[in-house]
């Protein structure tokens, strides 16, 4: 799987790729996306992220609708921070703003809880975790999580 930690400013992932008994490290994995506004997360098929969890949550997640396979997302936005899972794929879980998922997730909270930051987080759930690895990469939330832009036409009204 993979490990991916947050508080409220850094988001931080790893960049080690398994596939049945394979493992490569990827740079540009797919697993934490920014996206109008948004940052999605995801533990499970990175290829699913982009193409067909983001589509499937902007239509508004309906249970009905999820994608096949195994997989948990997170989306974090300025109306908080929620979970998505394919084992229960219509629930919307709110989720602490410091938070770590993955299978190296419980390692990664601990070291949450202990003061360190998301990227030293995750560095530590790799020394734990088989299936977490490679170079740790970060963003900053507050630079990709933004309140959306509301038109002077739709504040007013606009005419049709």
């Amino acid at each position: 799987m993979t490990t991916i930690a947050w508080d409220e400013e850094i988001i931080a992932w790893d960049s080690l790729i398994t596939m049945g008994d394979e493992k490569y490290v990827h740079h540009n994995t797919q697993k934490v996306v920014s996206h109008k506004g948004r940052v999605f997360t995801l533990c499970g098929n990175a290829g699913l992220l982009k193409k067909t969890l983001i589509p499937w949550w902007e239509k508004g997640h309906k249970a009905d609708a999820a994608p096949d396979g195994d997989w948990d997302m997170v989306v974090i936005g300025t109306d908080g921070t929620f979970l998505y899972s394919s084992g229960s794929p219509g629930a919307e879980v709110s989720t602490p703003s410091t938070f770590a998922l993955g299978s190296g997730s419980m390692a990664a909270r601990a070291a949450l809880m202990c003061g360190k930051e998301p990227a030293i987080a995750v560095n530590i759930a790799a020394a734990l975790d088989k299936c977490t690895g490679g170079p740790v990469n970060w963003l900053r939330l507050s630079d990709h999580v933004k309140k959306p832009v509301i038109r002077k036409s739709k504040r007013r009204g606009a005419r049709k």
